[in-house]
């Protein structure tokens, strides 16, 4: 299940205009995000996601492309003011290109499985960085961010002194991979070292230290 913080899950929309998909995505999202998902809004067409979507506060919307009435991926391009989230879900892959350049975060093609659905909803809680009120009046704002298990996986191998290419081995993935997660994670902190990004992940609590020294091999 996606991890969250104290803030509270996602709020998302779900535009499809068959009713029958709208309701075997909301129950996959329930069974992978459960009460942390709250759907916030149902729409049929693009129209009336246009229409409800601006008011509706979302933080996310899975998005069909192809309606009646109106095309998907206009309503993200058309979109006012800031954008949701938005996760294209389709039938048809060949829209990939024009999905990505319109800003979404992730395309799913139908039917959409737990495994992909989950992936999109952890980048969706990754590029979700909230500010809160510190204890005091002489604290400053507190930055909590949104983990996946995976990024908080990373993060204590890096606090045990673990090498890229040993976290590779340890999480049977390719050392690409590990880079790739450690570019999100210093965008995410906004730091530019290993260094600052222990510093910053022990000060909110997502990293243990490590018995043998968090510092020792941290450069």
């Amino acid at each position: 299940m996606v991890e969250v913080s104290e803030i509270g899950g996602l709020r998302v929309a779900i535009v499809d205009d068959e009713p029958i998909a709208r309701s075997r995505l909301r129950r996959l999202l329930n069974s992978v995000g459960g009460s942390r998902i709250q759907v916030a809004l149902e729409c049929g067409s693009a129209e009336e996601f246009l229409s409800s979507g601006p008011d509706a506060a979302l933080d996310a919307a899975f998005v069909d492309i192809e309606m009646p009435g109106g095309d998907g991926l206009d309503a993200i391009e058309n979109w006012p003011g800031v954008k949701p989230h938005m996760v294209v879900v389709s039938a048809h892959p060949q829209h990939a290109l024009r999905a990505f350049n319109a800003r979404a975060i992730d395309y799913l093609t139908k039917p959409v499985s737990e495994a992909r659905l989950r992936e999109a909803l952890d980048r969706a809680y990754t590029y979700r960085p909230t500010l809160i009120s510190g204890h005091g009046a002489d604290r400053p704002p507190v930055r909590i961010i949104d983990l996946t298990p995976r990024q908080r996986e990373i993060l204590q191998l890096l606090a045990d002194r673990r090498s890229n290419k040993e976290i590779a081995r340890l999480l049977a993935v390719s050392p690409f991979t590990v880079r790739n997660h450690l570019s999100v994670l210093y965008r995410l902190f906004g730091v530019q070292s290993r260094r600052s990004l222990l510093a910053s992940a022990l000060q909110l609590g997502a990293v243990e230290p490590s018995n043998g020294g968090l510092w020792a091999r941290v450069s």
